[in-house]
């Protein structure tokens, strides 16, 4: 790729933020534990609220999405790899990833033959095209003109515009082929059980043949919902459960995890994906000016915010991590040793900041209006940003937003201009995993009217916007990925129009005697499901 010449970036990125504690502590960020063929018993998972009847289509919650892989497949799927690998995607039901055309609006994949639903009927072309319009309904990024169904189970794809990125979406659980009528078909290693929703069985017509991600080494998988978080965590530490699917750390979880020596051991505390950032968009005023954006981004202090977003976790170490980049430790181009300005260390470089302000003219500092959304963290953070920029001369005026309002108001032009926002408060999670499903909808252009996340800072680098056209940025080979994603990370934090500040990490456990335990980025870093069975030492207690 020409934009690559001489731009690499291949050097090795930092570990995903993250301390230790313990031998064995976040042994599963980086690799397989405990790996074994061994099939035996059924695994048992708490997962807070419910799944939706196990419809792919209404499949929302990332636990869901995670368990939603041991019931059906799509044409691609997200490869079987530790940590960051995880987010590449792979061909699963189709022979090969998708050929496409030059301009990436056409899409022909070839359906692998003998491929049958659980109740021993065929998987068709017909029930894949299904799915893609379920597919088509919910997203905003590109709309499906068309279908083509041809000879030798071939599926062709046409869109309105360029995306070069689609068999990422195909791997999206909303993508799954859908059996004709109401009644839900499994096409994955594992069934639901008709007689209790929340026992997946073996499925029989699944081949292990024709899949080559899926491993599966237990026998069922028995599901504990919870109405809570709570108590799904506690259910595992009681013995309950072998797995809790949580999004969110709690601080009784934390110590009962980390104060315990054999528990730190077998736990591991990843970022889950969501970056907490400023975003600025374009201005009049002083952060028109690229050297007074500089500024904030030096003398903001991430270890007190840090404090702030990690205070529901019970230990801010654990909670949450300081952020100078802009990829999120879950795909492929995060890389910690970038920093274009200085932050000190955490706490702000305050003479850099001055630097900075005298540089672009504004020595005395200037006056900007932050939105934020108006709740308890929400105002804990502001304070911490306020009273961090104001040690440069830099005047911070909060403007609260309702949280339920806060995301449609912050993506409104209308409504920033009509509030008056210099700077806008975001806690960002790319739309699908991976390189492009991260940076295509925060610096790329959004089609107007789309109900899709618009680019907040609204970017213009045209740089930028080739590789977010380019077939590179959605790869197969993470490497490729790595090295676009991360020129599109310095190019975007080098024009300080999006300032990163800390990334959320999630305190997951996996007891011993649990085998092929490793997270992923597919999933926003839990512990991948489908594959997860039982080490010998357990089996023969």
């Amino acid at each position: 790729m020409a934009l690559l010449v001489g731009c690499s970036t291949s050097s090795t990125p930092a570990p995903a933020p993250s301390g230790t504690i313990a031998p064995g502590f976040n042994e599963a960020l980086s690799s397989v534990v405990n790996p074994s063929e061994e099939v035996s018993g059924e695994l048992r998972i708490a997962v807070p609220g419910d799944c939706s009847g196990w419809k792919p289509e209404l499949t929302i919650s990332t636990a869901c999405a995670n368990i939603q892989r041991a019931l059906s497949r799509q044409l691609t799927t997200y490869v079987s790899a530790p940590g960051r690998a995880g987010s590449v995607v792979t061909a699963d039901l189709a022979t090969e990833l998708g050929q496409s055309d030059t301009e990436g609006k056409t899409w022909t994949y070839t359906l692998k033959p003998f491929l049958f639903w659980n109740d021993g009927s065929p998987l068709t072309t017909v029930d894949v095209a299904r799915g893609l319009r379920n597919l088509d309904l919910r997203r905003g990024d590109f709309t499906i003109t068309s279908i083509d169904l041809g000879a030798n189970r071939t599926i062709t794809v046409h869109l309105d515009r360029p995306f070069h990125e689609f068999d990422a979406v195909a791997a999206l659980t909303i993508a799954a082929p859908h059996a004709q009528g109401d009644l839900v078909k499994y096409s994955g290693p594992f069934a639901v059980d008709p007689g209790s929703p929340s026992h997946l069985v073996r499925n029989a017509m699944w081949d292990q043949e024709n899949d080559s991600v899926r491993r599966p080494v237990v026998f069922g998988i028995r599901i504990t919902w919870t109405t809570t978080q709570s108590q799904a965590n506690q259910l595992l530490l009681s013995g309950a459960v072998d797995l809790a699917l949580t999004s969110r750390t709690e601080p009784d979880f934390t110590k009962a995890v980390l104060r315990d020596p054999i528990r730190a051991a077998h736990a591991d505390n990843p970022g889950t994906g969501q970056v907490t950032m400023l975003a600025i968009p374009p201005s009049s005023g002083a952060l028109a000016t690229d050297t007074c954006r500089q500024a904030v981004y030096s003398a903001v202090n991430r270890t007190a915010l840090r404090q702030v977003l990690g205070a529901s976790a019970g230990e801010p170490n654990i909670g949450a991590a300081q952020a100078t980049t802009l990829s999120a430790p879950t795909i492929a181009s995060f890389d910690a040793n970038y920093q274009p300005f200085s932050p000190g260390d955490g706490s702000g470089d305050i003479a850099a900041a001055k630097a900075a302000l005298e540089s672009c003219g504004q020595a005395q500092g200037f006056l900007m209006t932050l939105g934020f959304p108006d709740s308890a963290t929400g105002l804990a953070a502001f304070v911490v940003i306020r009273d961090s920029l104001a040690r440069a001369g830099i005047t911070v005026i909060g403007k609260p937003i309702g949280a339920l309002d806060y995301s449609a108001t912050v993506q409104s032009r209308a409504s920033v201009a009509a509030l008056k926002l210099d700077v806008i408060y975001l806690n960002y999670s790319g739309t699908v995993p991976g390189v492009a499903g991260y940076w295509r909808p925060l610096a790329g252009n959004i089609a107007p009217g789309k109900p899709y996340r618009e680019n907040i800072a609204r970017l213009n680098i045209p740089t930028v916007n080739a590789l977010l056209g380019s077939k590179e940025i959605a790869s197969s080979d993470p490497v490729v990925q790595a090295d676009v994603g991360r020129i599109i990370d310095r190019l975007v934090l080098d024009s300080c129009s999006y300032i990163p500040l800390a990334f959320t990490q999630t305190l997951e456990y996996r007891p011993a005697g649990l085998s092929n335990i490793t997270t992923t980025g597919a999933f926003d870093s839990q512990y991948d499901v489908v594959n997860i069975g039982f080490a010998v030492e357990k089996i023969e207690d």
